[in-house]
């Protein structure tokens, strides 16, 4: 039994199950459209900032205070690294390090008294003749 269309008679069941499926294609496309809008108004700033001005300005000042505290402290961590490189302990380290190198030979295995007040002596001499014409030309400078 076909009918003049080439189809296959259709009963109620059919018919039925037809209907339930494109009502269930019709609430997917609206519930598609609807996520669609949503991301759309979503990702849209102006709008968003139009909707929350409070929120985007406590956020706004957040990513200013991080960047701003970020360049402080590396400013601070910066100029620290560089006066503690400076300072009378580390030149008298690093001159430590350097004098130890050519007074003392690799073989000796005793350090005599004698070697180590040389020692000292040849780290503080730089540090103590820079303070003295410091001390002295400063002063004349002061008097001009």
């Amino acid at each position: 039994m076909t009918a003049i269309s080439g189809r296959a008679p259709t009963n109620g069941k059919s018919d039925r199950l037809r209907a339930d499926i494109d009502a269930t294609h019709r609430r997917l496309e609206g519930l598609l459209g609807e996520l669609d809008r949503r991301r759309r108004e979503a990702f849209d700033l102006k709008l968003q900032m139009r909707r929350h001005p409070v929120g985007f300005a406590i956020g706004a000042a957040l990513v200013l205070a991080a960047v701003g505290g970020g360049t402080s402290l590396a400013i601070v961590r910066s100029q620290r690294r560089r006066r503690h490189r400076h300072s009378p302990t580390a030149r008298l380290y690093h001159l430590w390090r350097i004098s130890g190198r050519r007074a003392g030979s690799a073989n000796e295995s005793k350090v005599s008294l004698g070697w180590l007040a040389a020692r000292v002596a040849a780290a503080a001499a730089p540090i103590l003749l820079r303070r003295l014409a410091l001390h002295v030309f400063g002063r004349r400078r002061a008097h001009d």
